[in-house]
């Protein structure tokens, strides 16, 4: 949203969020969340409310963003911002091409990252063009890998019994078996692990 506050000679951006806030307990709580933006450059406006349990915050993203109002919520106190509710109708910034925070790839560093900042009720935006979802670990590292060696461990165990009186026996080894095992394996650790995850956000 574009408002002029200055007549003809310039058009100064203001954004409206709203967020979900627990641990209010009285309105002397909604008004002390308030008094932290005393002298805040940026904030226009804020509102907040101990019966609906949120607080409406207009502000100019140039001078303050809202990871900053996030944090000056949170900050000390048993606040915490559990997520955006919402504003004004104003296009969100995800909405207008804009993202608090940008992921390159999609591996378990970039799933925690992308958590982390969606539990704080930021607009994220994860880009992978490399490998599948779930990065090097689930995809050709560890999942796939250690499923391998399991398998090559039990041919062996079957082929050298250390033990007198059991006979070793020559297995049938099916390779394509093993292989679409090992694809089914890591198709639903990709589901359990990453996208239900993302599908939650």
């Amino acid at each position: 949203m574009f408002k002029n506050l200055f007549g003809n000679k310039e058009k100064v951006q203001e954004d409206e969020v709203q967020f979900e806030i627990t641990g209010m307990t009285c309105d002397h709580c909604a008004t002390s969340i308030e008094k932290r933006f005393k002298g805040k450059a940026g904030l226009v406006s804020k509102t907040v409310s101990y019966i609906e349990g949120k607080g409406t915050f207009t502000y100019n993203p140039d001078k303050i963003s809202k990871a900053e109002i996030i944090e000056t919520i949170n900050k000390g106190g048993n606040y915490k911002v559990q997520k955006e509710s919402g504003g004004n109708g104003n296009i969100e910034p995800a909405e207008r091409g804009q993202y608090d925070l940008i992921i390159i790839g999609g591996g378990s560093a970039a799933f925690s990252a992308s958590t982390t900042a969606a539990d704080m009720g930021l607009s994220v935006l994860m880009v992978n063009a490399g490998l599948d979802i779930g990065g090097t670990c689930v995809n050709v590292g560890c999942v796939p890998s250690k499923h391998l060696m399991r398998t090559a461990e039990q041919i062996y165990k079957t082929k050298h019994s250390p033990f007198n009186g059991v006979s070793s026996t020559n297995p049938i080894v099916d390779y394509k078996a093993i292989i679409q095992q090992k694809k089914e394996l890591v198709a639903a650790l990709q589901k359990k692990k990453y996208l239900d995850v993302v599908g939650k956000l």
